[in-house]
């Protein structure tokens, strides 16, 4: 027992000074905006997620893999937009201000912490953003059914628990879901089991990141790994459109 708590302890000392500080310390040193991306221009200022990456986002480098998402999503009339696993509101507040800003975004974010970030986030961009707590099977049934949706979900391997098709009718909702094969071994195949006979489904996968085509200051080509690096470990995800 004393082992693990030593070991914990070590690791997450690892975590405090190889990345926790410094990304405090070079994000300091840009500007308090998203520089590149689907969201270029968000004030990001006061976003500190507890646990999460911050430069890749102002980098603009964060989740590229799927912002083609987004732009197929453009294109189709939506009720809502749902974010579960909300954190401090990247999406939720993005998407309400460069894609969709004519109907309602909702967070579901269990941490207090990062729904006061919402809160703040979407403050600073002068956007309305529903903030909720823990989202459970009633919750999502009643945001999802009846409408069509785009809902986005990134729980850390509680996807098996809400993306059930025999609770809750999907048939009209467009999901962009994040797998983490560590908590969860076989859900992005248990998740295509579900949804194919009424969704066409997507792979995606993480790619090698490249910063975009814009002038960064020279400390962020000397670093240009640290800074889009998520340091998270293997994922995908699965874009679900109903058919």
């Amino acid at each position: 027992m004393i082992k693990k708590i030593i070991n914990h302890l070590l690791w997450r000392y690892d975590i405090l000074t190889n990345i926790i500080i410094p990304e405090r310390y070079y994000t300091y040193k840009l500007p308090k905006q998203i520089m590149a991306g689907p969201f270029a221009g968000m004030k990001y200022a006061n976003a500190h997620p507890p646990g999460g990456v911050i430069l890749p986002k102002i980098i603009g480098t964060y989740e590229d893999e799927i912002e083609f998402v987004w732009e197929e999503a453009r294109n189709k009339k939506y009720d809502a937009f749902i974010d579960v696993g909300a954190g401090e509101g990247y999406y939720s507040v993005g998407i309400k201000k460069y894609i969709f800003p004519n109907i309602p975004s909702i967070g579901f974010e269990m941490q207090a912490a990062n729904r006061r970030g919402v809160k703040r986030l979407a403050k600073d961009n002068n956007v309305n953003v529903v903030i909720k707590g823990t989202c459970n099977l009633p919750d999502l049934k009643a945001e999802v059914e009846g409408k069509k949706i785009l809902l986005l979900m990134d729980v850390e391997g509680y996807e098996r628990e809400l993306l059930d098709t025999t609770a809750i009718d999907f048939s009209a909702t467009d999901i962009i879901v994040e797998v983490h094969p560590t908590y969860d071994a076989d859900l992005e195949q248990k998740l295509i089991d579900r949804f194919k006979s009424t969704h066409t489904i997507k792979v995606i996968q993480k790619n090698i990141k490249k910063l975009p085509d814009i002038k960064y200051p020279d400390w962020v080509y000397k670093k240009s790994h640290f800074a889009m690096d998520e340091f998270r470990g293997p994922q995908s995800w699965l874009w679900i459109t109903a058919n």
